[in-house]
């Protein structure tokens, strides 16, 4: 080999090292990850991050941001959540008083309604089942919420909502610019009651709420950029003013906290904050059949609000275009992944078999491209320090074992991501329920 072969080689090892670990860590956990840290530092420095994460106990009546825990109303929609409704029913009697309480049991069969009713909060039945968002907005309109109250706590059926969620969320209304609080989605860990592979999908999602919040949404979050693209409807609140202008059931989509966000940054109705602090528990799904489900119903979401709303000159579209880039190159490759490996093994194990010229260029090409220590290196070791990472904020040592398998959980997400364009673009849903299997 000669020395211009040689630097080729060189320099042609280097780009394949570099695009892997883009495909892992990528350009937007980095620039946001970063910017998450100045908004960090920056807090401590001005005082501002005390002031966020402050437990004192907000008084009854009390007026934080121009808004009284009596002006603050919760609504959660249920369809056949009798599983769940009372274990989130009974943390919210504890931040709110049951007059201010509301559920909307959308089409239940079973006994969602008649648990609700006996804790004295409102309700209301409604026969036909709308899907989440229309029970919301049938919702928001029978009791007539947002004239009622200055702003609306949105709380899934799953969700459990601490004590301190609302003493430090109001604050941040102290900012009249504030729209909504994002809350910090928190997986309710629960290893005695479910089996180890059980608990491998819950794990991963649990890393996948750790690293998407602390390094891409803290940052997307900060007042100078603030170009998040979603309020998670699982526990977030919004002004009663601003929810007055967002069409929450709009037809055609699937889901509707992506739409929402949408609305918020489109019609230029205010910022949205988020900070970890603000937290709340939630129920993933256990089983593959279920959490597959749900991440292609939510990936489905994301591209028919794409649809409906289009691209419109801002920021928040710079930053999307961008993330969807990353997200669906990064997506292509891990897809294709299995195969690379395969036709590396077979090269290896049936050389003379792969004899054909046209197999033998394709296996040549692949070697060349992403070689075992590529692969090793910039893909697997990297993916599984986020794992550690996790384990460290989390405080959970089954990440050192959980994630070593969650790696063909991103094979998975990456197939959802790209199954779901083509519907997402040009296919409409009915927004019916589809909800995981309740424990």
């Amino acid at each position: 080999m000669g020395i211009r072969d040689s630097y080729f080689f060189m320099w042609h090892e280097n780009l394949n090292l570099i695009m892997g670990i883009v495909v892992v860590y990528g350009f937007n956990l980095t620039f946001w990850g970063t910017v998450g840290i100045i908004r960090a530092l920056a807090g401590v420095i001005r005082g501002r991050w005390v002031k966020e994460v402050s437990i004192i106990p907000l008084p009854q009546g009390g007026k934080p941001g121009g808004i009284s825990i009596s002006e603050v109303a919760s609504i959660t929609p249920a369809h056949n959540e009798e599983a769940v409704i009372a274990q989130t029913i009974e943390p919210l009697l504890e931040i709110l008083p049951k007059e201010q309480i509301f559920v909307i049991s959308d089409g239940s069969k079973d006994k969602t309604a008649e648990i609700a009713k006996s804790y004295g909060v409102n309700v209301v039945e409604f026969l036909a089942g709308h899907g989440k968002a229309g029970a919301l907005e049938k919702g928001i309109t029978h009791f007539q919420l947002t004239k009622r109250f200055r702003a609306i706590l949105f709380v899934d059926a799953d969700t459990w909502i601490p004590k301190n969620f609302l003493e430090r969320a109001l604050p941040h209304f102290d900012n009249f610019k504030i729209a909504a609080v994002a809350g910090y989605a928190r997986t309710a860990w629960e290893p005695k009651k479910n089996n180890f592979w059980n608990m491998f999908f819950i794990a991963h999602r649990e890393r996948v709420y750790t690293i998407i919040q602390l390094f891409f949404k803290f940052g997307q979050t900060s007042r100078w950029l603030n170009v998040a693209s979603i309020i998670p409807g699982f526990a977030s609140i919004y002004r009663t003013d601003v929810l007055e202008k967002i069409d929450v059931n709009p037809p055609g989509l699937v889901i509707e906290d992506y739409n929402m966000t949408f609305e918020v940054h489109h019609k230029k109705l205010g910022l949205i904050a988020h900070h970890p602090s603000i937290s709340a528990y939630t129920q993933d799904p256990n089983t593959f059949k279920d959490y597959f489900r749900q991440v292609k119903r939510w990936n489905l979401g994301f591209w028919q609000t794409i649809r409906r709303h289009g691209i419109w000159a801002s920021v928040f579209w710079v930053a999307l275009l961008v993330y969807i880039a990353e997200v669906f190159v990064s997506s292509i490759i891990f897809i294709l992944l299995p195969l690379v490996i395969l036709l590396h093994v077979l090269v290896a194990v049936f050389p003379e078999v792969l004899s054909v010229h046209f197999v033998s260029s394709i296996a040549t090409y692949t070697r060349l491209q992403l070689p075992w220590e590529v692969i090793f290196w910039a893909i697997l070791i990297p993916d599984y320090s986020l794992s550690l990472f996790t384990a460290f904020v989390q405080g959970r040592p089954h990440y050192l074992w959980y994630g070593l398998g969650f790696p063909f959980m991103r094979f998975f997400d990456a197939l959802s991501f790209v199954y779901t364009l083509p519907k997402g673009l040009f296919t409409i849903s009915s927004g019916r329920w589809i909800s995981p299997k309740r424990r």
